[in-house]
């Protein structure tokens, strides 16, 4: 595997990352910033926060709990053999069933009846559902994400 330092600029500054044969990681990425404004304050409707944190194990546990890692947990689908691989989205071995099975049906249960089965964010509060192995509640707000490069 080539292993190659990369540094992209974004308008919140440098955000560094390393490049492999096939794949890049960014650690930092400035994208992920709690539901405020408009998102929170939307008359007539509801925000549910989480955190997607079980932690693949692909790339050597360099990708870790990456944005999309939790859409084949969502449709429970972690058994394609697609996912599955030492550089695959889930990496080698099963991803834990009974996380797939509860995060899809948070997801159907939102789709239903517009709630997935935790409190929904309301200003002050901050709450999130951090969804891993165990879930739990996690009160106070996300800090928001700092680059990781100047």
């Amino acid at each position: 595997m080539t292993d190659r330092n990369l540094v992209v600029r974004t308008a919140q500054g440098a955000v560094r990352g390393s490049q492999g044969d096939h794949h890049a990681v960014f650690r930092g990425v400035p994208y992920a910033a709690p539901p405020v404004g408009a998102h929170a304050a939307h008359a007539g409707s509801r925000t549910f926060r989480y955190e997607f944190a079980w932690r693949s194990p692909a790339l050597g546990g360099e990708l870790g709990a990456a944005h999309t890692v939790e859409v084949p947990f969502v449709f429970d689908v972690t058994d394609q053999p697609g996912l599955l691989g030492a550089d695959a989205l889930l990496g080698a071995g099963a991803p834990p069933a009974e996380l797939a099975a509860r995060t899809h049906a948070a997801w159907i249960a939102f789709a239903r009846t517009g709630a997935p089965g935790w409190a929904p964010y309301e200003r002050g509060n901050g709450h999130l559902m951090r969804v891993a192995e165990e879930w739990e509640t996690v009160p106070g707000r996300r800090p928001e994400p700092s680059p990781s490069a100047g």
